[in-house]
């Protein structure tokens, strides 16, 4: 694969999380969002990923970037909702 295929690495990524492989689908959706950070389900998904795993704050983050990519994003500002309750915000 090229590793500079972010639509690649975030299918990837999609295929791993699947899985139930959050910790190597993890690695692909940030490599992805260093190659194009305007993949929008990447920001999702590795928001998902990061909120799973007790990084409130960098979901946070993840789901910012994707409503401003896209504010029409389905379940996204629920889940910015979610992430920043649990962070304490």
């Amino acid at each position: 694969m090229d590793p500079k295929n972010a639509k690649a690495e975030t299918n990837l990524a999609n295929a791993l999380l699947r899985k139930g492989m959050r910790p190597e689908a993890r690695r692909h959706y940030e490599h992805a969002l260093s190659v194009d950070s305007g993949l929008v389900l990447a920001h999702k998904h590795l928001g998902d990923i990061l909120l799973g795993s007790g990084e409130y704050d960098a979901a946070v983050a993840q789901y910012s970037e994707a409503l401003r990519l896209n504010p029409a994003l389905p379940n996204a500002k629920d889940d910015l909702s979610f992430a920043r309750s649990l962070a304490g915000r």
